[in-house]
């Protein structure tokens, strides 16, 4: 397995480990064989890693850990399956669409993150915890999960206002395009959280003080 050798000598760091971590972990899992739990507990480090990785974007962290829960499930360890969704779930704000390309939101309802909900119900139940818990799980997640559907992209202007805040929504606006073309998950994570600290900025000026706020259109 090239593959595994290659990430001993791969920095934690580096900002491709979680992209390969989670296509290792998919490769792992394809030649895994479900009657052995050997072969499945394999997949679970791989999968944990990537999901811990903060480099990956959003989507593909939660796709690791819906991954990881799955490899739970197979062995039978419902607490550590519920425990990993309800993680993925707490990431869920992160997948809003003013913060995601819109290739990604073209892939929205491939994702794992619409089975969410349910799976982390499901585990939870199984888990042992109490139907109140499991409820609360599920409406948690899945209102996470319609509000970024519901939610729309709009393009940013301001015509009027003192220089200083045009000039930041004009580099807003160019961050914002340079994202959207990224290709690669490292630097469209960079190019993100560089967006959120420059509307952290926008919403010090007079005036703008809800600038890019979500308005939440379901309880979360």
């Amino acid at each position: 397995m090239y593959a595994v050798e290659s990430l001993d000598y791969m920095p934690r760091t580096h900002p491709t480990r979680g992209v390969c971590l989670l296509q290792l972990g998919a490769c792992l899992f394809a030649e895994a064989d479900v009657s052995s739990n050997s072969s499945i507990e394999r997949c679970i480090p791989v999968f944990r890693d990537a999901w811990k990785c903060t480099m990956l974007l959003p989507a593909s962290r939660i796709e690791a850990a819906f991954r990881a829960a799955k490899c739970f499930a197979l062995l039978d360890q419902p607490s550590h399956a519920a425990q990993v969704l309800k993680e993925a779930g707490d990431l869920m704000p992160d997948m809003e669409p003013r913060w995601t390309s819109r290739k990604n939101l073209q892939s929205w309802s491939a994702l794992p993150c619409l089975a969410l909900p349910a799976a982390a119900c499901m585990m939870a139940l199984k888990a042992g915890k109490s139907t109140a818990d499991a409820l609360l799980l599920l409406e948690k997640s899945r209102g996470r999960t319609q509000n970024s559907k519901l939610d729309f992209r709009t393009e940013v202007s301001l015509t009027t206002g003192d220089k200083e805040s045009v000039e930041l929504i004009r580099k807003f606006n160019q961050l914002r395009v340079r994202a959207e073309a990224s290709t690669f998950d490292f630097e469209s994570h960079k190019l993100t959280e560089e967006l959120k600290t420059l509307a952290q900025q926008i919403r010090q000026r007079p005036g703008l003080e809800d600038f890019m706020v979500l308005q939440r259109r379901l309880t979360s």
